[in-house]
Parts: C-alpha cells; structure tokens; sequence
C-alpha cells in the first residue's frame, strides 16, 4: 500500500526538479558608480571615489559607467545626487560588437538624491554603458538592472 505513495512522491519531486533547471533566472546586478572612469584623462583628477559611489569636484564633467550585459531589452535604475546648479544628465548606451553606439534613455535627475529610470536594447555580442554630465559635486552612487 505504500509503493503508490512513494511513486507518487518521486514523480512530484522529479517535476519540480525538471521545472526549476528549464526556467533561466534574470540576474539582478548592483554596480557602484566607483566602477566607471572619467570621461577623459584630464578630467581623471575630478572625481572623488567614496562610500561605493563617485563624486565630482570640478565644473562640468563626464563619467563613464560600464555596464555587463547580455542581449535584450534593459531597465536601469540610476541612483545620483544633484546638488543643483549647473547641468546633470545621464545617457544609457548599448553598443555592437563592432563599436557603433545607440543612445537610449536620457534623464535630468532633479535636485536632491534621485534614482531615474534609463532604458535601452543591447544587441547581441554587445555592451551597455551610462555617460553622465555631471556638475560640480554630483554624484553617481549605483546602477542596478537585471543582466
């Protein structure tokens, strides 16, 4: 009388096991604004790298966030810190293997700490990355998207 059940059992676990292994999970990724560079070497000196973010400390400067990625669709969610004053925009870019570049998304984060919502679509073999023109003591603390 106990065989069906173990049958039954086994069959159920074989199900859920099969099911979990055909499902490919989105990773969520987390990348500190400390991982991007500036935009140029003579504006390398500008920025301060802190607290897992980065902050400028000269006038209008760009920075460069470099974002892993495979192909799709993408949604960023781009934490910064507008001072005010000045200018402060952020760009999402997808790239192709061969080096042509696609802006996507640009946002003007308002005043304050801000997390703005970029999007893009990254083509196969390709890459993704966020420049930002930032003002004097903005900052950039993290970019967090699903891969």
């Amino acid at each position: 009388m106990h065989k069906p059940v173990m049958v039954k059992s086994i069959v159920a676990v074989v199900a859920i096991g099969a099911s979990l292994f055909a499902a490919k999970p989105a990773l969520a990724l987390g990348v500190g604004g400390w991982e991007g560079k500036a935009a140029g070497a003579a504006t390398s000196t500008c920025f301060i790298f802190n607290t897992g973010g980065v902050q400028n400390t000269c006038g209008q400067t760009n920075f460069i966030l470099p974002l892993r990625a495979n192909s799709g669709s993408k949604t960023v969610a781009l934490s910064t810190f507008n001072p005010g004053g000045g200018t402060f925009q952020c760009t999402l870019f997808s790239m192709t293997q061969t080096g042509i570049s696609t802006a996507g998304t640009t946002v003007s984060p308002g005043t304050g700490n801000v997390v703005s919502n970029l999007s893009v679509t990254v083509p196969g073999n390709g890459s993704m990355y966020i420049v930002c023109n930032m003002n004097t003591n903005g900052a950039i603390w993290n970019a967090n998207y699903n891969e």
